[in-house]
Order: C-alpha cells, then sequence, then structure tokens
C-alpha cells in the first residue's frame, strides 16, 4: 500500500470507495448515513487541484480509500475519510492521517481539525491516539460549528458530535 496525492484518473473510482466504507456503520447509531449522498466529483477534483485529497492505493496503483481536506485559514479541515470494506483494519486510515500530518506545514496550515462521532470506535477514540483532542463548543471556530450544525440538520445527533483538532 502507498499513499499518494489524487490523480485525475482516481476520481471516477472514489465513490465507490467511499459507498464500500460507509458499510462500516450498518448496526452503528449512525447507520443513516450509509445513504448520504457520495463526495461529488467535482469537489474532489477541486481537492485535488489545490492538493488536498490522499489516496492509499494498492500495489497496482487502485484506490483503497482516500482522504479529503480544506485549509481554512490556518487549519487544515479534514471533510472526510474513506477506506474500501475490503481494506479496512489494515492501517489505510492510518496511512491517510499520517500523510495529511507531514502535509499540512507545507500548506501553511497549523492545526488539524475533523468533525467526527464520540463513541464509535473508529471515530473519535481511533481520532484521539492520533494526538486529536475534542474541542470545546465554547473554544471551536466559529466555521467549525457551522459545520456541527449542519451536520445536525443532516440527521446527526449533536450529542454524539464533536469537534476535534490536533496542533502541529
Amino acid at each position: 500500500m502507498t499513499v499518494r496525492l489524487a490523480q485525475s484518473g482516481d476520481l471516477p473510482l472514489l465513490g465507490a470507495v467511499e459507498a464500500s466504507a460507509a458499510l462500516l456503520f450498518l448496526g452503528t447509531p449512525m447507520a443513516f448515513a450509509i445513504n448520504d449522498p457520495l463526495t461529488p466529483v467535482d469537489t474532489l477534483a477541486t481537492a485535488m487541484a489545490r492538493q488536498t485529497l490522499w489516496v492509499a492505493a494498492n500495489a497496482n496503483d487502485a484506490p483503497l480509500g482516500f482522504l479529503i481536506a480544506e485549509p481554512v485559514g490556518a487549519w487544515l479541515h479534514i471533510v472526510g475519510i474513506s477506506v474500501a470494506a475490503e481494506a479496512q483494519r489494515h492501517g489505510h486510515g492510518t496511512a491517510l492521517l499520517a500523510a495529511i500530518i507531514d502535509a499540512a506545514p507545507r500548506l501553511n496550515c497549523t492545526c488539524l481539525s475533523l468533525t467526527t462521532d464520540r463513541e464509535i470506535a473508529w471515530n473519535a477514540p481511533l481520532y484521539g491516539r492520533h494526538g486529536f483532542v475534542e474541542l470545546a463548543q465554547s473554544t471551536a471556530p466559529f466555521w467549525l460549528l457551522a459545520i456541527l450544525l449542519r451536520e445536525a440538520s443532516m440527521g446527526f445527533n449533536p450529542a454524539r458530535r464533536c469537534a476535534m483538532f490536533r496542533p502541529l
């Protein structure tokens, strides 16, 4: 497995990765998210152009996972991480996190952020093991609170959602 910046040929393949990754939520309080729309290809293309879309690829260079991020001032916000069901629990997500941690300073970012579920094992607990800490709503930037509000409007339980950050 290698992690690299996404290439244009990856873009049409990432929807299948994302759909497969969502299956992990079956049987959890976030099972409803399985039916969420996939990340639009134009959104992926924008992230690819700004070099904030990474791919975990197999030996044949086919995508098994991806991480998409968006710069917000000095922050680099992780919009999502998806790893195909058959590739989960093999270090692909960890490798994608390592790639963004390594790249953020080159993108003039001093902090990473994300929103996630507090309780699902491969969400906040996993990110905590990688140096992310929960942000109190009183200290979170406005734009991050706006993301949490948007997620609540999409059906995510606000009591389970949190914003996390990792200084670099």
